[in-house]
C-alpha cells in the first residue's frame, strides 16, 4: 500500500542533498573516535543496532560477528534521521553519542513520553585499556539471562537483580561443584533488562571471551579481556519480542525428532545389550511407555583398563551386531538409541593411530604435535572441531556409522571442554588470527554441535540432527541441540536451583534444558525426602519440563535403578510419565512454533505476564507454551503446592476445576499420586494423545502392532474463545523445513447460549492419515448441554459415537472417524433455547451485538474516460491498460482483473455497483483509505473520490469510517521541508475538515459516542502528544485505532494486517501467518475493543511493475485462507471485522468480484454474515444484481426515462425487495 508515495520519497531523496534524515537501503554505518578509541555504530533494523569498540581503526564493512551468530543480513533500518551531530534516530531508537566518552545512550521512542533505557559505556583499566563495558541503570527492576549458573540461594525465585553472574573457570565455560554434585556453569551472554510495565531491553554482548557481570551497582558492568568488544542492543514492545529478536539473531531451535518428546532412560552405563533389554522389560511390565534409551561410554568398551574414549565403534563383545539388534528394537518394541561421545580420544584406544594420521587433533602450535591431555578417562589429545575438516573427517569417519546404524541422537559429554591445555592452538578463527584456548574455549560445544549439523546434510541424512549437550552457548540451539545440567546430585538443593536455572536457560535461547532426572549423584541423596521419594518427585516436575525425559546416574556398580519401574513411587511415576505423552501432540506444536518464530516453550511466567510484579522473581512456575502453566514441586510438603494464578480465568488440569484470578494464591494438593499442579488458560485448547497401557511410545505404536492415529482436544471455555493450530509432520525428517505439514486448526466461541467448534486440516506428510478418530473433551463451568451438532445433524448421546455429559461443566464428545480433508462443525446446544430478536443496529459499534463487518476501502483509481488519465495504481508507470495482452485483457498493475474492466474511483456507477454488492454480501460499510486534504501528488483527487464513495454508502443505508495514512505528511515534508509544527496544522486541518463534513453523520461509525480514526500507522505522527494536538477542538474526541505495532500503546486498540515482514519476500507460511494472528488476539483481549482483520491472500504486482522486490505471497488456497482469517476474528468476539482489503489491486488482496475468482469471496462473506446474523437472507445468485445494474447504466447511459428506472432498482436493492428490481432489470438488458 501507498508504493507510490514511498517511491516519490526516495526519488526526492536521491535528487536532493539530505539534511537530517534519509530513507535507509542497508545498514548504516558510522565510526566515532576519541582518545585513541574507536566507537563503530552498525544500525540493522529499526529496533537492532551493533556497536563494536577498539583500540584500533575498524576494517572497511560490517561489524564481524562470532559464530554465536547465525542472521548477519539485517536488511538496515526503514528510515535514519540524524537531527543534530550527536544523535542518530530510526523510528524506533534514538542514540545519543557523547563524542568524548563514546557513550551511547539507547533510547525508546515508541514510548510517551521516550524511555531512556540505558547509556552504555567502555570501561577503561588504569592503563585507558578496554576491559568491558558498563550500562546504566535508568529504571531497571529485573534483569535475566546470561545462561546457566548455580548459586545457593535457598529456593527457586530469584532473578539476577542486585546479584552478579560469575564464570568461575578462567576461560568462561567449566563445570562446578554444587551440593554434593558437579554442575554446568555455560556463558550465554544474553542481558534482558526489565522495568516497570513493558520497560524493557535486551544486550547480547558477541565476545567469545570469559566475561563477569555485576547488577549490584549503578551502573551494572561488564568486565572481559581482549578488545575489541562487540554487542548488540535490541527494543522491543515487551519480553517475548526482545527474545523473539535475540532467536532471530543467533538462530531458532529446528524440531528435534519426534521421539525425542518422550521417555529416554539412561545411566552410567548399561553393560551390555541384556542389561539394557531387563530393564526395557521391567517398563513393558510396568506398563510405561518409552521412546529410548542413552549409552553411556561403555558401548564403545569403556575406560576400564586400556581406555578406548575416542574410538567410536562398538565394544561388540558385550554389544554384539549392534545394527541388527538397533533394528530390532525399533521396530518389536518402537525405541531408539542415542549414543554419548566425547571430543577426547585416549592414546590406548584402538584407532587412535588413524585419529593421528588425520591431523584432527589440537595442538600445541600451528605445526606442532597435538596437545597432551590427561584425565580419568585417560591420556591422550582431543578434537579440534574449530577445523572444519577435522570435524567433517571425524563425522563421516566415526559418527556417520553410527547414524546409518540406526542411532538418532548423540549426547555430547564434557564440551565445555572438561579438560584442556593452556598452551593450545586451534584452527580457531583465522579471519581474526585467533587461535588460543581463550578464544576457542567458549565455541567448542557450539562448534562440535555444528559438525553434527553440517555432517547430517552433507551425507544427505533424511533424520533430523539431534545433540544432547553438556555444554554451550548462544546460537547451540539452532543445530538441534537440547542440554542438561551436568552431574547433579540427587537432593533438594539441587533440584531447586535447577528450576531457577531453568528459567534463565529459557530466555537465554535454551527451549530443551534438563538434568539426570533423580540426581546423577545419588549418594548424595536428600535427607528428608530419601533416594526414593527424591527421584518421584523430580520426575514429576521434569515430565513437564526435559525435553527429553531422561533419569540417569552414576551405576557403574549397578547399586541404583534409573527405570521409574523400578525406583521410587511407581504409581505416581506411571501417572506422570502418561501425562507427557498425553501432552505430547501439544508440545510437538509447541516445537514447531519455536521453530518458526522464536517463542519460547518453557518460559518463566515473567514472559506471559510481564506487567504482573508479582512474578518477576518466580521460578517456581513455568508457562508450557501459552496456554498451559505448572508449578514446581521444590518444598519437604509435595502434597500441598501454593500456587500463584495470574489475572484470569484458569482450570485445574488434573481436576477440571476453574478459578477465575484476579491475581491470587490457591492451594493445591496432590494426594492419591504425586503430580505437580498444572493449569491451563480460560480459552485454550489442547490437542493430546490417548495413552494406556499398550501405548509403546509417542508416535503411537502400540503393542499388537498397530499405530493409534486418534486425537483428543480439550476444550477450556468459561468466558473465552479460543484457537489453536495442531501441527504434524513425520516425525523424523528434515522434510517440515519443506513445508511437509499438516496444521489442524481448532476454534471454540460462544454465540449467545451456543458453543460452536470448528475443525480444519490443511497440508500433508508423508504418512499423514486420511482419516483419525477425534474426541473432544469440553470443559465449560456451569454449562449443562441439551443437544450436540455435528455438521448440522445430532449426535446421540452414548458412550461410543456420540457425547456425554461426563461431569458438571464437562462434556464428552466421540466424532468417530473424521476425514481430515473435511471440515467439521459441532455445535453445543443449551437444553432449552429461546429465540432472541436481533438488536437494531445502528452505528456505534457498542450497541451492536454482532461484529460489523467493514471493508478496507481504496479510492485511489482514475480511467481516461472519468478523470482524462491512467492513475498511478492501474500503471505504477510500467503498465498501458490502453494496450490488452495475448488473452485481451488491459495490461493493469495487478494479478487481477476486475469484473469490471479497471474503472475510476469517482465513476458513479461503478461505486452504486460496489456499494450494492456490500450490501447483498452481508458487508455493513467500509474503511476508506484517505490522505488528507492537502493540495499535493493526487491527494486531492483521491479526496474528492472518497467524498462521492460516502454519499453512495450512505445511500445505500451503510456505514463508513476513515483511515487516515499519516506517511502522506513524511512524503510533504521531505519534499518541501515542512517543520513539524506545519504538519501538525496540517494533521489537525485534516481532521477538522472530517468532522465538519462526516464525523456528524449518523452512517459515520462511532465506539460509545467517539468517532473511529483508523490509521495505517502511524508512521509520521508516532507520538500520542501529536494525537493530542491534532485532536484539539475535535468535539468527541476520535478514537484511535492503530496499526498492529504501532503505538498501540496510546490507542483505543489496533488491528492486525497481513505480516509480509514475516516472509522474506517469499510464500509466508500458514503456520506464521496463524501465529501472528494468535498473538495479535490475545493481546488484544487487554484492550477496550477489539478489531479484527479478515483476508483472501496477498499476491502484489510490484516485482513485475518494476517498483520493488515483492513483500511475498499468502496462498488464498481457494478461500480457505478467507474463512479462517474470518474464523479467528469472529472467535476474538471483536467490535469490528475489518475486511482487508475491498480492491488493492497492487497488493493482491482484493474480495471484490473479479474475473479469476469471481464472486467467490463475497459468497464467503455472504456465509459468515449468515452465521451471526439469523435475519440476513441474501443468496450468491443475489450477488448478480449489481453487475446486471452496471451494464444496464452503461447500456443506457444518455437514456434519462430508462436511469429513473435503474435508480428504482438501486432503491429496491437497498431496501431488500429483490424481485422489483429483477423485475425492471429484465425491461434494460445489457445486450
Amino acid at each position: 500500500m501507498m508504493l507510490r508515495n514511498r517511491l516519490l520519497c526516495l526519488f526526492l531523496l536521491l535528487c536532493m542533498a539530505p539534511l537530517h534524515s534519509q530513507a535507509q537501503a542497508g545498514p548504516y554505518r558510522t565510526t566515532i573516535s576519541a582518545a585513541g578509541h574507536y566507537l563503530t555504530i552498525e544500525l540493522l533494523d529499526d529496533d537492532l543496532a551493533h556497536f563494536e569498540i577498539s583500540p584500533t581503526a575498524p576494517a572497511e564493512g560490517p561489524i564481524w560477528a562470532s559464530p554465536m551468530v547465525a542472521k548477519t543480513d539485517y536488511p538496515g533500518p526503514s528510515l535514519v534521521e540524524q537531527p543534530t551531530d550527536d544523535e542518530i534516530l530510526t523510528p524506533e531508537m534514538r542514540l545519543q553519542i557523547d563524542a568524548e566518552s563514546l557513550c551511547v545512550t539507547i533510547i525508546d521512542r515508541t514510548r510517551d513520553p521516550e524511555l531512556t533505557l540505558t547509556t552504555a559505556c567502555p570501561s577503561l583499566n588504569d592503563d585507558n585499556a578496554i576491559n568491558g563495558l558498563t550500562f546504566s541503570a535508568e529504571g531497571t527492576t529485573d534483569i535475566y539471562g546470561l545462561g546457566e549458573q548455580f548459586r545457593r540461594r535457598g529456593g527457586t525465585d530469584g532473578n539476577l537483580m542486585g546479584d552478579r553472574r560469575l564464570m568461575t573457570n578462567a576461560y568462561g565455560n567449566s563445570l562446578a561443584s554444587f551440593n554434593g554434585g558437579n554442575v554446568g556453569n555455560a556463558q550465554f551472554p544474553i542481558m534482558y533488562a526489565l522495568g516497570e510495565d513493558t520497560h524493557n531491553y535486551a544486550i547480547f554482548v558477541d565476545h567469545v571471551y570469559q566475561q563477569f557481570w555485576g547488577f549490584n551497582a549503578d551502573p551494572f558492568v561488564m568486565r572481559t579481556a581482549q578488545a575489541p568488544i562487540r554487542w548488540y542492543v535490541m527494543t522491543g514492545s515487551d519480553l517475548p519480542d526482545l527474545r523473539a529478536d535475540y532467536m532471530e539473531l543467533t538462530g531458532r531451535p529446528p524440531v528435534p525428532p519426534q521421539q525425542l518428546f518422550g521417555l529416554w532412560v539412561s545411566e552410567y552405563g548399561y553393560d551390555d545389550w541384556a542389561e539394557l533389554s531387563s530393564v526395557l522389560a521391567s517398563l513393558r511390565e510396568a506398563d510405561f511407555p518409552v521412546d529410548g534409551f542413552l549409552l553411556d561410554l561403555l558401548w564403545f568398551g569403556g575406560i576400564a583398563g586400556e581406555s578406548q574414549m575416542g574410538s567410536l565403534t562398538w565394544d561388540e563383545a558385550n554389544f554384539p551386531d549392534p545394527k541388527a539388534f538397533i533394528a530390532q528394537l525399533r521396530d518389536e518394541e518402537g525405541v531408539s538409541l542415542m549414543t554419548i561421545e566425547e571430543p577426547y580420544v585416549a592414546q590406548s584406544a584402538e584407532n587412535y593411530q588413524e585419529t593421528l594420521d588425520a591431523g584432527v587433533l589440537v595442538r600445541d602450535c600451528a605445526d606442532c604435535d597435538p596437545v597432551s591431555l590427561s584425565g580419568w578417562w585417560g591420556f591422550g589429545g582431543m578434537v579440534d572441531w574449530s577445523d572444519p575438516d577435522a570435524a567433517a573427517w571425524w563425522h563421516d569417519v566415526r559418527r556417520q556409522p553410527l547414524v546409518d546404524a540406526g542411532i538418532i541422537g548423540h549426547w555430547t559429554d564434557l564440551g565445555e571442554p572438561e579438560n584442556y591445555s593452556e598452551a593450545a592452538w586451534y584452527a580457531g578463527l583465522p579471519e581474526l588470527d585467533m587461535h588460543d584456548e581463550a578464544a576457542i574455549h567458549n565455541l567448542y560445544n557450539l562448534l562440535w554441535s555444528a559438525s553434527i549439523w553440517d555432517g547430517y546434510a552433507r551425507n544427505d541424512v533424511d533424520q533430523r540432527p539431534f545433540s544432547l549437550s553438556r555444554s554451550g552457548t548462544s546460537g547451540s540451539q539452532r543445530y538441534g541441540v537440547a542440554m542438561w545440567s551436568g552431574d547433579i546430585a540427587a537432593n533438594m538443593l539441587s533440584l531447586t536451583e535447577q528450576m531457577n536455572v531453568q528459567m534463565q536457560m529459557s530466555l537465554s535461547g535454551i527451549d530443551y534444558f534438563g538434568a539426570d532426572v533423580g540426581g546423577f549423584y545419588r549418594q548424595a541423596f536428600d535427607p528428608v525426602l530419601g533416594m526414593e521419594g527424591m527421584y518421584s518427585v523430580w520426575l514429576a516436575n521434569a515430565a513437564l519440563l526435559d525435553v527429553p525425559l531422561r533419569p540417569h546416574a552414576a551405576n557403574q556398580q549397578n547399586t541404583y535403578q534409573t527405570a521409574p519401574s523400578l525406583i521410587g513411587d511407581v504409581e505416581s511415576n506411571l501417572a506422570n510419565v502418561r501425562l507427557r505423552y498425553e501432552l505430547s501432540p501439544y508440545l510437538y506444536t509447541l516445537a514447531h512454533r519455536a521453530y518458526r518464530t522464536g517463542e519460547a516453550i518453557y518460559p518463566p511466567l515473567v514472559y506471559a505476564f510481564q506487567e504482573d510484579m508479582a512474578v518477576r522473581a518466580m521460578g517456581s512456575q513455568k508457562m508450557i507454551g501459552d496456554q498451559m502453566m505448572m508449578a514446581t514441586l521444590t518444598d519437604y510438603d509435595p502434597e500441598i503446592t501454593t500456587v500463584y494464578l495470574p489475572e484470569g480465568g484458569w482450570f485445574d488440569y488434573h481436576t477440571g476445576a476453574y478459578t477465575r484470578s484476579a491475581g491470587e494464591t490457591v492451594d493445591v494438593s496432590s494426594d492419591e499420586v504425586l503430580q505437580a499442579p498444572l493449569f491451563v488458560r480460560d480459552g485454550a485448547i489442547l490437542p493430546l494423545m490417548p495413552v494406556d497401557a499398550e501405548t509403546l511410545n509417542v508416535l503411537g505404536q502400540r503393542a499388537d502392532g498397530t499405530q493409534d492415529e486418534s486425537i483428543v482436544l480439550n476444550i477450556y471455555h468459561a468466558a473465552e474463545d479460543g484457537t489453536f493450530t495442531l501441527i504434524e509432520d513425520d516425525g523424523q525428517t528434515m522434510a517440515y523445513q519443506d513445508g511437509a505439514v499438516r496444521e489442524t486448526t481448532i476454534t471454540h466461541r460462544a454465540e449467545g447460549d451456543n458453543l460452536i467448534v470448528t475443525i480444519s486440516a490443511a497440508g500433508a506428510y508423508a504418512g499423514a492419515p486420511d482419516t483419525r478418530p477425534m474426541t473432544l473433551r469440553l470443559y465449560s463451568p456451569e454449562r449443562t448441554v441439551g443437544q450436540v451438532l455435528l455438521n448440522g445433524e445430532a449426535l446421540p448421546s452414548n458412550d461410543d459415537l456420540g457425547w456425554i455429559q461426563a461431569d458438571s461443566g464437562v462434556v464428552e464428545v466421540h466424532l468417530g472417524m473424521v476425514p481430515m480433508d473435511e471440515p467439521q462443525t459441532i455445535i453445543f446446544e443449551p437444553e432449552q433455547t429461546s429465540q432472541v430478536e436481533a438488536a437494531p443496529q445502528e452505528a456505534d459499534v457498542a450497541a451492536i451485538e454482532r461484529p460489523l463487518l467493514l471493508a478496507h476501502y481504496m479510492p485511489w483509481y482514475q480511467t481516461p474516460d472519468v478523470s482524462g488519465y491512467w492513475g498511478w495504481h492501474w500503471t505504477m508507470d510500467h503498465f498501458n491498460p490502453s494496450q490488452t495482452d495475448e488473452e485481451g485483457r488491459a495490461q493493469i498493475a495487478s494479478q487481477f482483473m476486475p469484473l469490471t474492466g479497471p474503472y475510476d474511483s469517482a465513476d458513479e456507477a461503478v461505486l452504486e455497483y460496489q456499494v450494492l454488492l456490500m450490501k447483498l454480501s452481508g458487508i455493513d460499510g467500509v474503511i476508506a483509505d484517505w490522505y488528507g486534504t492537502a493540495d499535493f501528488n493526487d491527494y486531492a483527487t483521491i479526496n474528492a473520490a472518497t467524498e462521492k464513495l460516502f454519499e453512495a454508502i450512505t445511500r445505500a443505508g451503510l456505514k463508513f469510517a476513515i483511515c487516515y495514512e499519516d506517511r502522506t505528511l513524511t512524503n510533504i515534508v521531505n519534499a518541501t521541508d515542512m517543520p513539524h509544527e506545519d504538519a501538525l496544522q496540517q494533521g489537525q486541518a485534516d481532521l477538522q475538515y472530517a468532522q465538519q463534513n462526516w464525523f456528524g453523520s449518523e452512517a459515520y461509525v462511532t465506539y460509545q459516542g467517539q468517532p473511529l480514526w483508523f490509521i495505517f500507522g502511524p508512521l509520521y505522527f508516532r507520538q500520542p502528544s501529536d494525537w493530542e494536538t491534532i485532536f484539539t477542538g475535535i468535539e468527541p474526541t476520535p478514537g484511535l485505532v492503530t496499526l498492529d505495532g504501532h503505538m498501540g500503546f496510546a490507542a483505543l486498540t489496533s488491528y492486525p494486517w497481513p505480516p509480509m515482514e514475516m516472509s522474506g519476500g517469499i510464500e509466508l507460511p500458514q503456520s506464521i501467518l496463524q501465529s501472528y494472528l494468535e498473538r495479535f488476539y490475545r493481546n488484544a483481549e487487554r484492550t477496550e475493543m477489539i478489531v479484527g482483520t479478515a483476508f483472501p491472500g496477498f499476491y502484489d504486482i510490484y516485482a513485475e511493475a518494476d517498483v520493488r522486490s515483492s513483500y511475498g505471497y499468502i496462498d488464498a488456497r481457494d478461500g480457505d485462507t478467507l474463512r479462517e482469517t474470518l474464523a479467528m476474528a469472529l472467535a476474538a468476539n471483536p467490535e469490528i471485522i475489518q475486511l482487508a482489503t475491498w480492491n488493492d489491486y497492487g497488493e493482491g488482496t482484493t474480495i471484490e468480484p473479479t474475473e479469476d475468482y469471481g464472486y467467490t469471496r463475497l459468497e464467503i462473506i455472504q456465509q459468515t454474515r449468515q452465521t451471526i446474523d439469523s435475519d440476513f437472507a441474501a443468496t450468491p445468485d443475489d450477488l448478480q444484481l449489481p453487475f446486471m445494474l452496471l451494464q444496464a447504466r452503461r447500456m443506457y447511459a444518455d437514456d434519462a426515462e430508462a436511469n429513473q428506472q435503474l435508480d428504482a432498482v438501486f432503491d429496491a436493492i437497498v431496501a431488500g425487495d429483490l424481485e422489483t428490481a429483477r423485475t425492471i432489470l429484465a425491461e434494460y438488458p445489457a445486450s
